[in-house]
């Protein structure tokens, strides 16, 4: 929020291209996503960051 303001659902790919340009995700790292859409659905997503 302090870097840009409110996002909405745009956080997640923003906070994945962030780690990858400081170097904290490279290929190969395993990643593991969580957002909260509504009060009983939290969705998650592990994956192999491959970049393209």
């Amino acid at each position: 929020m302090h870097q840009y303001g409110y996002t909405g659902s745009a956080c997640i790919p923003m906070a994945l291209h962030d780690a990858k340009e400081k170097g904290l995700l490279k290929e190969g790292d395993l990643a593991f996503l969580s957002g909260q859409v509504e009060a009983w659905h939290l969705p998650l997503q592990l994956f192999d960051f491959d970049p393209v």
